[in-house]
């Protein structure tokens, strides 16, 4: 719905004289408001036009983004690679970006999971140690303002670090 106000110092109110047009799907309508259900995807400038009885001009103009269906975002991990393997105790680089449709960039609100240790926190690129030797589901998951996630996983095994011994031996004598 486009509604529009015109006014004119010796004509008074021009409103439902306003001829609306979309740069992407032509003619709207006239008068002081109108609707339209039909614009197709896209950005549309939309004019309001009239003239007044001297044929003098006058116009105003707003941007509008028509947009399909909602879809989820796209997440792209990027490190760890599938199927790598870790040792216990060491730190773990997470990295993924996550793009929408619609929204600026999503990789600052990415949330990562292990299907062994749980929340890893939040973030594109973080370092975790993960504390639970065997194969862990890591999982990155965004969601945009329309309330739509998208997710990606990576498989990951930590394995075992070997204990580490020493020996003190006693001096010669």
């Amino acid at each position: 719905d486009f509604t529009g106000r015109a006014s004119d110092v010796e004509d008074g109110d021009l409103s439902a004289g306003l001829a609306w047009t979309s740069n992407l799907d032509g003619d709207l309508g006239t008068g002081a408001s109108v609707s339209s259900s039909t614009l197709r995807v896209g950005t549309h400038t939309i004019v309001a036009a009239v003239a007044d009885a001297a044929g003098h001009p006058g116009q105003a103009q707003a941007s509008l983004r028509v947009r399909g269906p909602n879809a989820a975002p796209t997440i792209a991990v990027a490190s760890p690679a599938d199927g790598s393997s870790v040792p216990a105790g060491t730190p773990t680089a997470l990295a993924a970006t996550a793009t929408d449709d619609f929204d600026p960039p999503l990789t600052g609100q990415i949330r990562w999971t292990s299907s062994l240790d749980g929340d890893l926190g939040t973030g594109g690129a973080r370092s975790v140690v993960l504390r639970h030797e065997g194969m862990h589901a890591l999982t990155a998951t965004a969601t945009d303002s329309d309330g739509a996630s998208g997710s990606a996983s990576v498989a990951c095994t930590v394995t075992p670090t070997p204990p580490t011994v020493s020996i003190t031996a006693p001096a010669d004598g």
